[in-house]
């Protein structure tokens, strides 16, 4: 299962004294990071399961930029959510409730197949013309079902599909963005081996004026 451990604020610290150490010669990762975390707008995780591999592998630290963060004068500003942002979030499965890494690849609109064998079908826009499919490579065995996301609604999913448990495990309960801590930014394998996990693009999908915060 992909399940984040929060750092102790001693290994943060750690963490904070010697990376500002490498802000002289550090990457713009390395000076992002150490920003935020005296600004206390991003967040450390490690990460125990190999779920995303080979994106971000099992033992590496995830850099999670806060989301809703309060700048202040009453602005609140919110990550731009893409398909293909990873996002840390909290989700209710079996009575528990865990928090994981996982890609959106669903956003509100899209309707979502699941196949038997555990095999992801996504309609954009709820078209069946333009749809991209994911996961298409196991052979287990799945009860299929079909979800069409709305309002503040997810599917998301493990890059390691077959080591991965995700939205096709959640069933007809879809992950909600008022769940999420935030989108996660970079993965230290390393001090020096950083992954950049973020992009941008001209047009991302956003949340709706009636979101709850």
């Amino acid at each position: 299962m992909m399940r984040f451990a929060k750092w102790s604020a001693l290994l943060v610290l750690s963490l904070v004294v010697v990376t500002s150490i490498a802000l002289l010669t550090g990457s713009k990762a390395h000076r992002e990071t150490v920003l935020g975390l005296y600004l206390n707008e991003m967040e450390f995780y490690s990460v125990p399961s190999h779920s995303m591999e080979p994106t971000v592998t099992k033992g590496a630290y995830v850099v999670v930029e806060s989301w809703w963060r309060d700048i202040g004068f009453g602005v609140v500003t919110e990550p731009r959510i893409f398909r293909g942002t990873i996002i840390a979030f909290q989700h209710e499965r079996n009575g528990t409730t865990r928090d994981y890494l996982k890609r959106v690849v669903g956003v509100p609109g899209d309707r979502v197949r699941v196949g038997q064998y555990g095999n992801v079908e996504v309609l954009i826009g709820g078209v069946l013309s333009d749809r991209v499919s994911y996961c298409e490579e196991l052979d287990r065995n799945w009860v299929p079902y079909e979800i069409s996301l709305d309002g503040s609604e997810l599917f998301v999913l493990g890059d390691n599909c077959a080591a991965s448990i995700d939205s096709r495990h959640f069933g007809q309960n879809p992950v909600n963005v008022v769940n999420m801590k935030g989108v996660a930014l970079y993965a230290f394998d390393g001090l020096f081996d950083v992954t950049d996990l973020y992009f941008d693009l001209a047009e991302p999908w956003k949340l709706d004026d009636e979101r709850t915060r």
